[in-house]
């Protein structure tokens, strides 16, 4: 599977296959980045938060310094009100 195929999903509206592109991808390589990532963005932009928490932490467990995720911890934290957790994110991004 081709990460650039789920990328041309997600931005057609394909989320399904957008997901099964990325559950591929991350079954072969379960540390992609970039992969972690978008799936990480789709759980939030579904409003599945616990799941999109759980992609970032794993992606900053893989790569501390990867902004993108820190952006999207920092996201999750705001909206939920952890004003810690925010701060941190938003400090490391």
């Amino acid at each position: 599977m081709c990460l650039q195929a789920a990328k041309d999903d997600i931005q057609q509206g394909r989320i399904e296959a957008a997901h099964k592109k990325l559950t591929s991808i991350l079954q072969h390589n379960p540390n992609n980045i970039r992969a972690l990532i978008d799936q990480a963005a789709m759980d939030y932009d579904q409003q599945r938060f616990s799941e999109a928490l759980t992609r970032f932490k794993q992606v900053i467990a893989v790569n501390p310094s990867e902004v993108d995720a820190w952006v999207g911890l920092a996201m999750i934290a705001q909206r939920f009100g952890d004003q810690q957790m925010f701060m941190k994110a938003y400090q490391t991004a």
